[in-house]
């Protein structure tokens, strides 16, 4: 069986807290938000070092 990530520990944590169904949401929307903006910038990187390649 495979450890858990730092992630799923720090996540895991959460619930010691009972949060309503807003909460959850409002979470999921920050998590996702973080994610997205690190693949935006890491795309963002890719295409500037490889944008003369074509």
């Amino acid at each position: 069986m495979e450890k858990l990530s730092n992630l799923q520990l720090e996540i895991l944590k959460l619930y010691q807290f009972k949060l309503d169904d807003n909460q959850l949401i409002d979470i999921k929307k920050i998590l996702a938000k973080y994610f997205a903006e690190k693949a935006t910038k890491e795309f963002d990187k890719l295409w500037e070092e490889n944008k003369d390649i074509q």
